[in-house]
């Protein structure tokens, strides 16, 4: 009692009583006290509010200020014009938070009927209502229901519920009491009734008396809790709602006197600090705080803390995966997870949390011995393994997925104190004796090391064991050293003119620029990416387009294994511009069962990437549709090289000879027609770098077959688009030239005016001197032009041009065919260029060129 006295004695309560009656006489709701709701849904009948609704199955109510919420009574009277239930009942809001009642948050109402037909009272928090006051079952359970409700509530917050069923309500009957000081202000009083269709109009309530007082508060608010979230965050817990103004005071909140929340959030009487500075083992912490409750009370206080179990990493370790328990080679049929202690401490797993991709369960309060295994398993299998050693049953441990897992093993604070991402994979194809892959079950996953020097892919292999897994003792594959694994450099990436970034086939534990060297070059330093890339810095600025080998020795594998030296070219490339790349030699009617392929030509000194590149063909009827595009993959063309696609490489080196291997490249390549097609090549922007419409009647004329035989450009200085540039492959050089200099490659003359090169040809196919070339370097611009041939009796042989509009350098190629397209005679034969200009004038060129044999 004298607890209770001095509690009383901190409140001051206000002269103004809220309180308020209604009753109705004046037959009017709305002029006494002030209504909101749905006013329209409500009326007075005979001096009694009345719910008169539309036939629908809804709710309806009315609300209206009140302050009131200690030391006094809540009085009404109620009728229901039928047998209350779950669907049909009336609602009395004593306090709410808000004149919408149906949304009040913080409210305590009296509720008639339900299924129990009761009278009882409840409280609302949030979203969520619960009964505190459980009255008599069956007091409503009648066809009609009248009755006069008092509740009563102290300054401490203590409830009574009365009702009176009495025909003149003379007899008032408790329903029972409860403590409850959840909420202690109120904003609203008032009505809400829940009906179906038929039962709308059937509502009356009379007689309201509200005779309470306003509560003042007037003690400082109260730590109730504090906890440790994580290791960057602790909670306070209060025994009221804190003002949001308190994050606001000026250097509140200072852990250790200096160090200020990065974050603060606060809900309700939780307030949540979280700091930057992480806590560590064995220090101990202070925060200073002050707070001010929704009454202005303020509480001036400290929190000290210490954090003495914050594990760290790896101190206890996923040691052993058993995902795939069947078949089974002496196991027991169900799925485990070995954790090792590596620690000297005897580790208490309180509030321990073990999580695989989709779950997060907290493991069972446990030990862990220094160096003791424990396995973690379901309950129907934790008898089972209790002979191989210490069982933590685990009834809803998530199940591990036979193809691959990420398992996470947290501590109370939820930091990470060991984690693996395990696959299928890491079976590595492996088979027992019986020919049965472990890969296939009944085999775990073994660590093979307590320490990673890399990923966890390289330490973990499949179990040794006869019976497929070592729960409880020394794995089988501990301290296993594989044999070493060849490693390469897959790619550099040049960054700045000094710096350049490798990628590696495989992961290495440490590289540095003693087992580095450059070729024309001195490594200044080398610092790790990750453990598969390294930025490599120079000490010269890297030069465009030069050519750079850049070698690694002396370097040990992710198992301490020596490794071969190796080594890579590289360039910094260049941006290409429009002539740099071109099509160089096509092969689009290939040998039954072989393929096409298509040649490249860096016309430049400057190293290109290929990368984005894309190769189009157009069909040749209709030039606008595409039929098929491929992108060219990452590759690096030298200035002056060749590069070769085609989608059977093997079939290119068996039935041609390829003089540079590395320039071959086995790509997806369009499917280029036997007879005529456009292929045009674009650079990555989008912009055509070269196109050719080639057509089979541009091969050589005396050519018995066209199969496997490729056209090669006879120069690169000639328009792709004519076919005077193109010429079929020499016999002699195997019909195809890939990654080499064309066979029928002829260079321009500087001659001005009319020649022809050379002066005597032979057409036998041979490479050398199969055709001749007709240039005219003129300067008559509009002019056009006929080209003729002419044996030495003056008839015409050939017809090579015919008004043929002429640029600043003009050629036409004579195979040596007649207009039968037959081989001509062995002799001497005149070319004719008959010039006429845009005035009409007319000028005749004539030159001499002998038509040879081969000489035997």
């Amino acid at each position: 009692m004298k607890n209770i006295i001095l509690f009383l004695l901190c409140f001051v309560f206000s002269e103004l009583q809220a309180q308020f009656t209604e009753d109705f006489s004046d037959s009017d709701f709305t002029s006494n006290l002030t209504w909101q709701g749905n006013i329209d849904s409500f009326e007075v009948q005979n001096m009694r509010l009345w719910l008169n609704a539309p036939a629908n199955t809804s709710s309806s109510f009315l609300s209206t200020p009140s302050l009131g919420a200690i030391n006094g009574t809540w009085e009404f009277e109620v009728e229901l014009g039928f047998n209350p239930s779950s669907s049909n009942r009336a609602l009395v809001y004593l306090m709410s938070d808000t004149n919408l009642l149906t949304l009040a948050t913080e409210a305590y109402f009296v509720m008639i009927g339900n299924t129990a037909d009761e009278v009882s009272l409840y409280k609302k928090q949030g979203g969520t209502s619960t009964k505190i006051i459980d009255g008599v079952d069956g007091i409503c359970n009648s066809a009609s229901v009248k009755a006069r409700v008092k509740v009563s509530r102290d300054a401490l917050g203590n409830f009574e519920l009365w009702v009176d069923t009495s025909p003149n309500f003379t007899n008032y009957v408790s329903q029972g009491q409860v403590f409850d000081n959840t909420f202690m202000n109120s904003k609203h009083f008032g009505v809400l009734c829940e009906y179906s269709a038929t039962r709308s109009d059937k509502f009356w309530f009379d007689n309201f008396s509200v005779n309470t007082q306003i509560f003042t508060d007037m003690l400082p608010p109260q730590l109730n809790e504090q906890t440790i979230v994580n290791l960057h965050e602790v909670q306070l817990v209060f025994n009221e709602k804190i003002d949001s103004a308190s994050l606001n005071l000026p250097n509140n909140f200072l852990l250790n006197g200096f160090f200020a929340p990065v974050a603060k959030s606060l809900q309700d009487s939780i307030l949540n600090l979280a700091y930057f500075l992480a806590f560590q083992n064995d220090s101990t912490y202070e925060v200073i705080f002050q707070v001010l409750d929704l009454g202005g009370n303020e509480l001036d206080s400290s929190i000290i803390f210490s954090i003495s179990d914050n594990y760290p990493f790896q101190t206890v370790l996923f040691n052993e995966i058993y995902a795939d328990e069947t078949p089974s080679f002496g196991m027991p049929n169900y799925e485990f997870v070995e954790l090792k202690n590596t620690s000297a401490d005897t580790l208490i797993l309180e509030n321990w949390k073990f999580a695989d991709a989709t779950d997060t369960i907290i493991l069972p309060l446990d030990t862990l011995l220094p160096m003791e295994y424990l396995i973690l398993c379901k309950s129907t299998g934790a008898l089972l393994y209790e002979s191989f050693a210490k069982v933590l049953e685990v009834p809803n441990l998530p199940s591990l997925n036979n193809a691959g897992d990420a398992l996470l093993l947290l501590n109370k604070y939820d930091q990470i104190v060991d984690s693996v991402s395990y696959q299928s994979s890491w079976f590595r194809g492996i088979e027992d004796e019986a020919d049965n892959l472990k890969s296939n079950g009944g085999y775990s996953l073994e660590r093979i090391s307590d320490s990673y020097t890399c990923a966890p892919s390289y330490h973990w292999w499949p179990s040794d064991d006869a019976l497929g897994a070592t729960p409880g003792k020394v794995n089988s594959k501990a301290g296993f050293t594989p044999e070493a694994i060849s490693c390469s450099i897959l790619d550099v990436s040049i960054e700045n003119d000094s710096t350049f970034l490798l990628s590696l086939s495989q992961e290495l534990p440490l590289l540095s620029a003693e087992f580095c060297s450059i070729l024309g070059n001195e490594i200044e330093q080398v610092f790790s990416f990750n453990q598969s890339q390294f930025y490599v810095v120079v000490a010269n600025p890297i030069v465009p387009s030069q050519k750079y080998s850049f070698e690694i020795q002396g370097v040990t594998d992710c198992y301490g294994s020596p490794l071969l030296a190796f080594e890579k070219t590289f360039f910094w490339v260049e941006t290409p511009e429009l002539g740099d790349i071109i099509i160089n030699e096509i092969l689009f009617n290939p040998h039954t069962g072989g393929s096409d392929f298509l040649e490249l030509y860096n016309t430049s000194n400057k190293a290109i990437s290929l990368e984005g590149f894309k190769i189009w063909e157009y069909d040749p009827l209709n030039p606008n549709v595409v039929l098929d595009s491929v992108t060219i993959s990452k590759s690096v063309m030298e200035g002056n090289a060749y590069w070769v696609i085609a989608e059977d490489t093997t079939h290119i080196q068996e039935q041609y000879f390829v003089n540079e291997p590395a320039w071959l490249h086995q790509e997806a390549l369009p499917n280029f027609p036997d007879d005529q097609g456009i292929v045009v090549l674009k650079l990555p922007s989008g912009v055509t770098a070269d196109s050719v419409y080639f057509e089979a009647s541009w091969h050589l004329d005396l050519l018995d077959l066209q199969d496997g035989v490729s056209l090669e450009r006879v120069s690169a200085l000639a328009p792709s688009t004519s076919r005077n540039t193109w010429h079929s492959a020499a016999k002699t050089y195997g019909y195809g030239t890939p990654t080499a200099v064309n066979s029928q490659v002829y260079s321009h003359t500087n001659k001005p005016g009319f020649s022809i090169t050379p002066s005597v040809f032979s057409p036998n196919d041979d490479g050398y001197k199969d055709y001749c070339v007709i240039e005219y370097k003129s300067a008559n611009w509009g002019a056009v032009a006929s080209v003729e041939v002419f044996d030495i009796m003056g008839r015409k042989v050939k017809l090579l041009a015919q008004n043929h509009s002429l640029g600043k350098e003009n050629a036409w190629k004579w195979d040596g065919t007649n207009m039968q397209l037959n081989k001509a005679e062995i002799g001497i034969y005149f070319v004719l260029i008959e010039i006429i200009n845009e005035n009409g004038k007319k000028e005749i060129l004539k030159e001499k060129v002998v038509l040879g044999a081969e000489l035997n």
